[in-house]
């Protein structure tokens, strides 16, 4: 039986593939952002390469449009609500947020006017959202090349072409194990333009 003497800590190890390149990215206690990817809401995991640059105005114009669209629902009055004050206190208290952080958010975006309003100082808009709402693990789906059909991914490739040809990956394989003597003459044929 082995005694285990030196310290002992829950670490774990984590990999990141880029769906679209294979790079990887892999250490112990590693986040994505430090593995330098991103995820989308739709699970999409691109290396930064691949995503591209996402500028500073259309991450402001979003999360601006996002946070005014949640301060909005904290006023949308129901029947459950009116007699409900404990809601009515959990509403008022996540509006006081939001508009805290659409400040924070603005004076980030156009530059401090008054440094002693600041809560949190950020230098720019995308260091505020990584760390009021975890952009890489969640980056929205307008900003993900592959949800907007700018990039597409081999394995939904593959699958759109055998629902467009009517085939399975079964009749595929017969169909190609017909036409090509080896893999060798399969892979000649695919590199052919």
């Amino acid at each position: 039986m082995k005694i285990r003497k030196s310290f002992v800590t829950n670490s774990s190890s984590s990999c990141y593939v880029c769906h679209f390149c294979g790079e990887s990215a892999s250490g112990w206690d590693i986040g994505i952002r430090e593995a330098g990817m991103y995820m989308c809401e739709n699970e999409h995991v691109l290396c930064k390469e691949h995503y591209g640059e996402i500028s500073e105005e259309k991450i402001y114009d979003y999360y601006r449009k996002y946070l005014i669209d949640e301060i909005y629902k904290c006023y949308i009055v129901d029947d459950d609500l009116i007699n409900n004050t404990r809601e009515i206190k959990r509403r008022i208290s996540t509006t006081t947020n939001f508009f805290k952080m659409l400040k924070e958010m603005e004076k980030s975006y156009y530059g401090a006017q008054d440094l002693d309003d600041y809560v949190e100082e950020y230098d720019n808009v995308k260091e505020f959202v990584e760390e009021n709402f975890d952009f890489s693990y969640n980056v929205p789906s307008v900003f993900c090349p592959v949800c907007n059909f700018e990039k597409i991914l081999d394995y939904e490739g593959f699958q759109y072409l055998l629902k467009i040809t009517g085939h399975t990956e079964k009749t595929l394989l017969e169909k190609i194990k017909k036409e090509f003597k080896s893999h060798d003459e399969f892979m000649k044929f695919n590199r052919k333009t």
